[in-house]
């Protein structure tokens, strides 16, 4: 209850902060200052962003259908539904593993995912990147390993030093939800999250992922 207030009290923040800079925007009066107010509201719908991600999270968190059995038709779908996201970029999927496979709750894992080619995508800096996801059997018996790599130019060393730690501090913080998010709903799961890269550029985000051994559980 108290996330949902909290939630809620963000949102109206952020919506009235948009609002008066969306009107400042476009006040001539203001024309000097057009670069700070745009500032200003990349901001907001950052902060505006990360507070429907954390309502998201917590929705599928608290449903008791949490899992999904994850076929090469469903695999299919998910990957398709990134290529209409982002048309410009170049997104492939390998699949090296028994097409059943079933995740405890894999919707929430979808969501680490989505962050993980988003990431890979945007911070490319080119306007065709390339996205390797790719799911194959783990080293550890039982589990999945699902990697995303990409050619972009990595992640900034205090973003990984932040995320490696496990902890934010003054020099080595993170300046958004999407990678803590990654490791929160990995370690969550029961699994592993590493950062790596790839040469010349680029970097592959690496999961490794309990199986549900009674698919029964995961319906």
């Amino acid at each position: 209850m108290l996330n949902r207030v909290l939630r809620h009290n963000l949102r109206t923040a952020i919506t009235v902060i948009d609002g008066q800079t969306e009107m400042l925007a476009s006040d001539d009066e203001y024309v000097d200052q057009q670069a700070a107010i745009a500032a200003i509201r990349n901001q907001t719908r950052s902060m505006k962003k990360i507070a429907d991600k954390s309502a998201r999270i917590n929705g599928l968190w608290e449903r008791e259908d949490r899992g999904v059995i994850w076929d090469q038709h469903h695999l299919t779908s998910l990957v398709d539904a990134y290529r209409e996201q982002y048309p410009d970029a170049t997104i492939d999927l390998t699949i090296s593993v028994s097409t059943e496979l079933a995740l405890p709750n894999a919707e929430l894992f979808e969501l680490a995912l989505d962050e993980a080619v988003e990431n890979a995508v945007v911070h490319a800096e080119r306007t065709d990147p390339n996205v390797d996801i790719a799911v194959a059997n783990a080293d550890k018996e039982g589990h999945v390993r699902i990697t995303v790599a990409d050619d972009g130019p990595g992640i900034p060393a205090n973003e990984r030093r932040a995320i490696e730690a496990g902890t934010e501090v003054p020099l080595a913080h993170g300046t958004g939800l999407g990678l803590w998010l990654i490791e929160w709903v990995t370690t969550s799961l029961g699994g592993e999250f590493t950062i790596s890269d790839t040469d010349p550029t680029g970097t592959v985000l690496t999961f490794q992922l309990p199986l549900v051994r009674d698919y029964s559980d995961a319906e």
